[in-house]
């Protein structure tokens, strides 16, 4: 038998490269062979539970959870209702290796597109629902799409600070990036669509009509007031002869 198999070394072994690929590689060949077995012999124990079941239990009714990955919830069923078979499998993903090992084969076996995402998913011990998980990695990479689409733009220009403002603002409210951008979108049509009152004395433009923050530097209201110009005999002059002159 080959040492490596079973995680062992031999005498010549001596670098840790070597060594860390043999951990990455052990196959316990004694678990492999009992997991083999309980494979085999697993099935026929199932069916003289499902027979016990029916023959002293026939017409009880059962509550109990089905230890289904991700079903958390219960199920209720009575023997000689429900039971139409007996057929039933056991199987192990990687008979022989430990947790750490399936995952080391499961990625390589992904990394070489030997394998789906969604199978590697299904077979790994840690994963209790494949497709919820696989539901949950696509959101946060959407997520993670929109928080850098947002930044991009932000850094840009093209969205002004105050919008990014309302859409965190509905986020500390405890809605998602998709529900904020909602609620923070539908506030700001609606601050568009609103007619702006008159200004009041004194107000070149109503406060709903200015820009705020977008505006920049360039929007700021000219400071003090307009310096009157003085009376020019010249300039009156010149008013007077051109008014006499249109006439």
């Amino acid at each position: 038998t080959v040492p490596q198999i079973g995680g062992e070394t031999y005498g010549a072994l001596r670098t840790g490269r070597g060594i860390d690929s043999l951990m990455g590689a052990a196959l316990d060949p004694r678990i492999q062979e009992m997991q083999e077995i309980m494979e085999a012999h697993l099935p026929h124990l199932n069916e003289c539970i499902f027979a016990t079941y029916e023959g002293y239990f026939g017409n009880k009714q059962f509550s109990m959870f089905t230890g289904y990955a991700g079903d958390f919830g219960q199920v209720e069923f009575t023997p000689n209702e429900h039971f139409e078979t007996h057929d039933n499998v056991v199987s192990y993903s990687i008979p022989g290796a430990d947790i750490q090992g399936t995952t080391i084969q499961l990625g390589q076996l992904l990394s070489m597109k030997g394998i789906s995402l969604r199978t590697f998913r299904t077979k790994h011990p840690f994963i209790e629902d494949a497709e919820a998980e696989g539901r949950r990695v696509d959101e946060e990479q959407l997520e993670e799409a929109v928080l850098a689409a947002i930044q991009q733009q932000a850094l840009s220009g093209q969205l002004p600070v105050v919008y990014v403002s309302k859409i965190e603002k509905h986020r500390k409210k405890g809605l998602d990036i998709f529900e904020a951008i909602e609620k923070a979108d539908a506030e700001i049509r609606e601050e568009q669509a609103a007619i702006a009152p008159a200004p009041e004395e004194g107000m070149a433009m109503a406060p709903e009509q200015a820009q705020g923050l977008a505006a920049g530097p360039e929007g700021m209201a000219p400071q003090g007031t307009p310096t009157p110009q003085e009376f020019s005999p010249e300039a009156a002059a010149q008013l007077v002869g051109a008014l006499q002159a249109g006439i």
